[in-house]
């Protein structure tokens, strides 16, 4: 689950030249919405994708790096990359507090709890075999996650983290069955606007997300954000951000500006990612796009495990 955390990081932060518009999926079909009708109505943020490949991508190209976050994590890692059947549906609600909400397909409490005993985590299976508790370290903090079995065949749940720090903190079992107990109130696809806001996304690449800051703290400032990204190998993001400020977009885009100025400047690791990165407007709309190497990737990992490793 870390992984998609980092995954979803990499895409707010980081969006390869100027091209044509992105890619639309349109409407989700049948098969792909019935998973999404797992998660409760109230987020500002729909995700999805193809989870699995981003756990082989990351066990594959970054095993040492994977190792580096903490024990365990390789094997937890090359585990899950051994069933390719999982398919993923999330939502979140962005504020003060991101608060993440997924159901998973292919893959059941029994198969994950071996994963765990595998990488040598706490796992807890309730006595019903209804709820999986487990327990890891990452980057020296350790955490707990809550997961719950449904009746249909799918796992479900719940995790958030501060914006400003302070680790993720999970749902416990009743926390949970509360939220599944909001599903005859609404589910995340009867809310209009998510559902809207799905059809802008290219849904063909590996993970993808799309949603709106309206009714959040920065409403004023952010409008729609949706976007993609894809394993090819190496990574290709490619995000769009509607700024409802004018002059916060002309800064934005100034300093981009300033940025290419200085890159020799930067050191060479760096400077190669930086230079892969494009960023252009159109009206209140800034599309960013940038293709990153998978070593490139890995060596930045590594040295986020120094940084947290050194206790900065």
């Amino acid at each position: 689950m870390k992984a998609l955390w980092l995954a979803l990081v990499c895409v707010a932060l980081l969006g390869c030249d100027k091209g044509s518009a992105p890619k639309q999926s349109g409407p989700l079909p049948e098969a792909e919405a019935a998973l999404f009708k797992n998660l409760p109505a109230g987020g500002n943020v729909i995700f999805g994708g193809n989870y699995m490949k981003v756990q082989a991508w990351m066990q594959s190209t970054m095993g040492e790096a994977m190792a580096a976050l903490g024990s365990g994590w390789k094997q937890y890692a090359e585990c899950w990359a051994s069933s390719p059947n999982v398919k993923l549906a999330g939502t979140a609600i962005v504020a003060d507090v991101v608060e993440m909400r997924m159901a998973f397909t292919g893959m059941t409490l029994d198969e994950m709890k071996k994963c765990a005993d595998k990488a040598g985590f706490k796992a807890t299976l309730d006595g019903d075999g209804k709820y999986l508790s487990i327990q890891s370290t990452t980057l020296g903090m350790t955490t707990e996650q809550g997961l719950l079995q449904l009746a249909n065949g799918a796992v479900y749940t719940r995790q958030s983290v501060g914006l400003g720090g302070g680790g993720i903190v999970p749902a416990k079992r009743a926390d949970l069955e509360g939220d599944m107990a909001k599903l005859a109130q609404g589910t995340a696809l009867d809310d209009g606007k998510l559902r809207y806001m799905v059809t802008k996304v290219d849904r063909s690449k590996t993970m993808w997300f799309a949603g709106t800051a309206i009714g959040t703290s920065i409403g004023d400032k952010l409008g729609e954000v949706y976007g993609a990204f894809d394993v090819v190998p190496g990574v290709t993001f490619d995000v769009t951000a509607e700024l409802l400020d004018r002059a916060l977009a002309d800064k934005v885009m100034a300093g981009y500006d300033e940025m290419k100025k200085h890159l020799d400047q930067a050191p060479a690791d760096m400077r190669a990612v930086f230079e892969g990165i494009s960023l252009t407007r159109d009206g209140n709309r800034l599309r960013m796009r940038a293709k990153i190497t998978d070593a490139q990737l890995a060596g930045f990992m590594k040295q986020l495990a120094m940084f947290r490793g050194g206790g900065m």
